[in-house]
């Protein structure tokens, strides 16, 4: 088996979840999040808190977001929201949409700028929301406004495209 072949495989069988407590990325199955309730949660390699294997869409902190964002092997997608916006609100259910359908190819991020103003000034956040993709570290392309399922989906698959290229 290649490397590409092996990689390409282990994307399948797994996907990498942040602990809401340290933000360390953890490999899990991708089957984990269909166990039984009744399953012993899964936890964090690093600090042992129980992680949310439900989600495909993780809430972060400043800190949480820098730290995921050195450490990603993987894409990761940024929505920088505030609960006072409209659009914001509106646009939740369109990103999650997003991230469940496709939550083992990148990292999914909410980070709310008003419980996180700091966030701003770093990012250079102007409007909200803003998406922004990044990969190795580095911010690869932005969007601000909200966007319709299928205007996401386009906008994820051509920098999907860009980064491996």
């Amino acid at each position: 088996m290649t490397d590409q072949t092996k990689n390409a495989s282990d994307t399948n069988a797994t996907r990498i979840c942040p602990c809401p407590k340290c933000f360390s990325l953890n490999k899990v199955p991708n089957s984990a999040a269909t166990g039984s309730k009744h399953d012993t949660p899964a936890k964090c390699g690093r600090c042992k808190e129980d992680l949310d294997l439900e989600s495909r869409v993780f809430d972060v902190t400043t800190q949480g977001l820098q730290k995921i964002i050195l450490n990603s092997p993987i894409p990761v997608i940024v929505d920088f929201w505030a609960p006072w916006c409209g659009p914001c609100l509106n646009f939740a259910p369109t990103f999650k949409s997003q991230a469940k359908e496709h939550g083992h190819l990148a990292l999914y991020l909410k980070i709310d700028t008003e419980a996180n103003q700091e966030v701003g000034s770093l990012f250079n956040i102007r409007s909200i929301p803003t998406l922004a993709f990044f990969q190795n570290e580095r911010e690869k392309i932005r969007q601000s406004g909200a966007m319709s399922l299928t205007a996401l989906k386009t906008w994820i698959q051509e920098n999907m495209k860009s980064v491996a290229s």
